[in-house]
């Protein structure tokens, strides 16, 4: 090995071509990276049983003439990687990704044969799993297009596509191999959709950071059989670059237990989208609740009503006592020696009215 500069590696190798070889196997890794670049000539550059090759910091190089990755093996790609005769990538192949596409840019593999017909095959072939990655804060806001192999021929069997999220989806036509964005401005970003009981109804909330162009919200709810059904709508503040917030009521839920809700977001061109699915669960006793003695004196012992915040009117509608149950198996309510005879109600926050009536 002969060192031709401080970040310069040129192996040459003695020994017939076809017969010489660099070979990372036995979990050993190979890195290269700072502007430094591994020139193998026409010798062949093999990964495989565990090993792992990493080209990072964007200015890493290799040029060899077989360049193979076995099954087992990871080769993770922010340099460029240069072969002269055939490309086989059969482990993990995994592409990072840190700006724009750029001409002869880093990121790829690429065919450098030297245009002898019958020389070179130029054959690029890629199987098993291939990820690609947005490193470094790139988050690309229009469409794009890498090409991550580029060969004089391609044979692509990528059984574990790995990509950055929606819209990304690997093409290939017979020479290469792209890594593509089709980029689509969503009219609502979402930030949070949850529920709470508020007595007997279900209380939505949600909220959105940018609207661009939407039009409306539609509250769903799924039915027993497992179907979504329209229950109401509401109108999206339109154009906001701000955090919107948004409620919606649910009052006819009839006796189900478990409710599931999701947001159906349509925008003025009639593009939509669905926001996460939740759930609300209620808390059902297994005995109606009730108030014994009745009449009652100066305390009463509620039985059957979930742990939750509670008050008593009298048979007008008035406040007269607030509290908290914190008992939801049994709750000793002592009453306020200002409560004279007659009919009263104890509401509780799940809806529940259970009548009794003061006689002292």
């Amino acid at each position: 090995m002969k060192f031709l500069h401080p970040f310069t590696l040129l192996f040459l190798l003695s020994t017939a071509p076809a017969a010489a070889q660099v070979t990372i196997s036995d979990e050993g890794s190979f890195v290269i990276t700072n502007n430094s670049f591994v020139h193998l000539e026409d010798q062949d550059f093999t990964v495989k049983d565990g090993g792992n090759l990493t080209l990072r910091d964007g200015a890493g190089y290799l040029l060899a003439g077989n360049v193979t990755g076995e099954a087992g093996s990871t080769l993770i790609v922010r340099g460029l990687i240069e072969w002269t005769d055939e490309l086989a990538l059969r482990g993990e192949t995994v592409f990072q990704l840190a700006g724009p596409p750029v001409n002869d840019g880093y990121g790829r593999f690429t065919f450098v044969g030297d245009g002898s017909e019958g020389s070179f095959s130029g054959r690029a072939i890629v199987e098993n799993t291939v990820t690609t990655e947005l490193i470094n804060g790139y988050d690309p806001v229009e469409n794009v297009s890498f090409r991550v192999v580029s060969g004089q021929s391609y044979v692509g069997a990528i059984t574990d596509p790995r990509l950055p999220g929606p819209g990304w989806a690997y093409q290939a036509d017979n020479a290469s191999l792209f890594a593509e964005l089709d980029f689509i401005s969503l009219p609502v970003e979402w930030l949070s959709f949850t529920g709470r009981w508020n007595g007997e109804s279900a209380r939505l909330h949600w909220q959105t950071a940018n609207e661009d162009g939407a039009a409306f919200f539609a509250v769903q709810r799924q039915n027993t059989a497992g179907a979504w059904a329209q229950i109401g709508t509401v109108v999206a503040t339109g154009n906001s670059s701000t955090v919107s917030n948004y409620e919606f009521e649910d009052q006819e839920l009839g006796s189900t237990k478990t409710v599931f809700y999701r947001l159906r977001q349509v925008d003025l061109d009639g593009s939509e989208s669905y926001s996460d699915v939740i759930s609300l669960t209620r808390s059902v006793s297994e005995t109606a609740p009730s108030v014994f003695p009745n009449p009652a004196r100066d305390h009463v012992f509620v039985d059957g009503l979930n742990p939750g915040a509670f008050l008593i009117t009298d048979a007008t509608g008035r406040e007269v006592v607030r509290g908290v149950i914190t008992d939801g198996a049994r709750f000793r309510l002592d009453l306020p020696a200002g409560m004279t005879n007659g009919i009263y109600f104890l509401r509780s926050e799940m809806g529940h009215a259970i009548k009794f009536s003061v006689s002292r």
